[in-house]
């Protein structure tokens, strides 16, 4: 995916890093006291900090959460460059028309449910969405799944599970030799 993204896009998120925007709404599924499985905000503060999350309490009692990370990152093994991150995934233009049509008419951009921008808070335009888009698709691997199958990956060169699924399934899921950003070296040199 890093080689199929136009290099003056890579160079900019290399450069910017990214930004994921929550915003934890009276929403169900979307209450921060839900996700953070918690009523304390005292917790809530502690779990931001420890995470390098920052933080801000809104008025009506929801919060909003942001983090800036690196797009690029250094394979710790091979050393490759990885396109690592979720820019396009968490982007409102990746929601169907109807869908943005009523994020954007409900919402001011910054209280938008989830969005994602350059790590220094400025807006990623829609085509540069697409180009991201386009790069995870020419790289696309599809199989038909069968009973018994086995998936094998390595999830820093690997962006896996993006489409949609129906029907019965069982999915059990081992992480093995976890990575933390302790173990990885960003694009531009930074830890």
């Amino acid at each position: 995916v890093y080689n199929r993204i136009d290099p003056r896009v890579r160079e900019k998120f290399g450069r910017l890093g990214w930004m994921f925007v929550r915003n934890y709404h009276d929403l169900p599924g979307r209450r921060w006291q839900t996700v953070f499985q918690t009523e304390s905000r005292a917790v809530v503060e502690s779990y931001c900090t420890e995470n390098k999350i920052h933080y801000e309490w809104k008025s009506g009692n929801y919060l909003r959460t942001w983090r800036v990370r690196p797009a690029v990152i250094h394979h710790p093994i091979t050393r490759d460059l990885a396109w690592f991150n979720h820019v396009a995934f968490f982007h409102v233009a990746t929601l169907p028309p109807l869908i943005q049509k009523s994020i954007r008419s409900t919402y001011s951009e910054m209280d938008f449910p989830n969005n994602t921008y350059y790590g220094d808070g400025s807006t990623i335009d829609d085509d540069t969405v697409r180009n991201l888009q386009q790069a995870y698709r020419s790289e696309m691997v599809l199989f038909p799944w069968r009973k018994g199958d086995v998936l094998l990956i390595d999830n820093i060169m690997t962006a896996h599970a993006r489409n949609s699924f129906s029907g019965p399934r069982q999915i059990l899921l081992v992480l093995a030799d976890p990575v933390t950003r302790n173990d990885v070296v960003f694009d531009s040199g930074r830890q």
